[in-house]
């Protein structure tokens, strides 16, 4: 019987180091896809057609959508915090922020990311090109996403031309 020859001991570290650095990258990427969606409960009319293209908008970016139809926004608007100077056609709640209107899905993203201490996000009325009101041979116009602090203040938080 010939006998086994063993490996050198830097082969045997640089196939462990390799190993390792393997694993490493399996269990980051299975951390990864383990994220569960960012959760969002909108609360609209029944009758809103641009509200449930906004919740389309919203399931598309990978958001776990809760539709809430409601008879009496108002309520709902006033129990939040929003003015008539910052509404629009619906109310959301998505972790501990408000997000009135066509707010588009990758600014609620960054805010859930960032974390900034302040109430939530609007976007006023209803603009035109917004998710939700982006309808074909709609002309798109400029709008802003603005910020609402906690205090009442809103301040720009996002552009979109």
């Amino acid at each position: 019987m010939t006998p086994m020859r063993s490996l050198p001991r830097h082969t045997i570290s640089s196939l462990l180091s390799s190993v390792l650095a393997l694993l490493v990258l399996v269990v980051a990427a299975a951390g990864a896809q383990a994220q569960p969606d960012p959760k969002i409960v909108v609360h609209r009319s029944a009758s809103c057609d641009c509200c449930t293209a906004w919740e389309e908008h919203l399931t598309t970016a990978g958001f776990a959508v809760t539709d809430v139809v409601s008879d009496d926004l108002n309520r709902v608007k006033v129990a939040n915090g929003i003015t008539a100077e910052v509404e629009s056609c619906h109310t959301a709640l998505a972790e501990n922020y408000v997000i009135e209107g066509h707010v588009p899905a990758a600014t609620i993203r960054q805010l859930l990311r960032e974390k900034p201490s302040i109430h939530g996000l609007t976007a006023p009325g209803m603009p035109m090109g917004s998710p939700g009101m982006d309808d074909e041979g709609i002309t798109k116009k400029p709008y802003a996403v603005l910020a609402m602090g906690n205090d009442g203040s809103t301040t720009v938080y996002a552009r979109y031309p």
